[in-house]
């Protein structure tokens, strides 16, 4: 991006696994075109899980895999969001008294764990893995408009130090 361009994004369309780092001043990114905002979705596909037994199968998700690092957000199988639990020593207490469709994460370990009845590779699943879906540091005159934005682990929008910026007509 050079100082003052605009960002257009296609109404219409999706951008997965995807976030925008601004780091320039006067920049404004909006939709262009007809139909539905278009969408920038924070999730990744995950698949390869591992039965540990007992409806309990294991993942290692590398969540830090962009310039701004990462943390695991939220899980949702089929589109439905899926419940966090805590972690507790290990998978059996973690799950002990856990719903179906139940995950938990181990940081240090990079694993994702889920309890789930049926094999979770014949749903789809996807983790949030970035931070932000928009984000400028130390910049001046950005303008956010007119988008979808979601499935992030922290928020939508990021300005740190920024003079003038502005997000408007946004959906998550």
């Amino acid at each position: 991006l050079l100082d003052g361009m605009t960002v257009n994004l296609k109404k219409g369309e999706t951008w997965f696994n995807e976030y925008l780092l601004i780091d320039k001043n006067n920049i404004t990114v909006d939709a262009y075109g007809s139909g539905n905002d278009p969408i920038i979705n924070g999730s990744k596909e995950i698949n390869g899980w591992i039965h540990e037994g007992s409806g309990i199968y294991s993942l290692i998700v590398n969540h830090a895999e962009n310039a701004q690092g990462g943390g695991l957000g939220n899980l949702s199988r089929d589109s439905v969001m899926m419940t966090f639990r805590p972690w507790d020593t290990d998978a059996t207490t973690t799950f002990a008294s856990a719903i179906d469709h139940s995950f938990s994460y181990v940081y240090a370990t990079k694993t994702l764990y889920i309890k789930s009845s049926t094999d979770p590779d014949l749903s789809s699943l996807r983790a949030s893995t970035k931070l932000f879906g928009i984000e400028t540091r130390d910049d001046s005159e950005i303008l956010v408009q007119n988008i979808k934005i979601t499935r992030f682990s922290l928020n939508a929008v990021y300005f740190y130090d920024c003079v003038n910026c502005t997000a408007k007509n946004l959906t998550d």
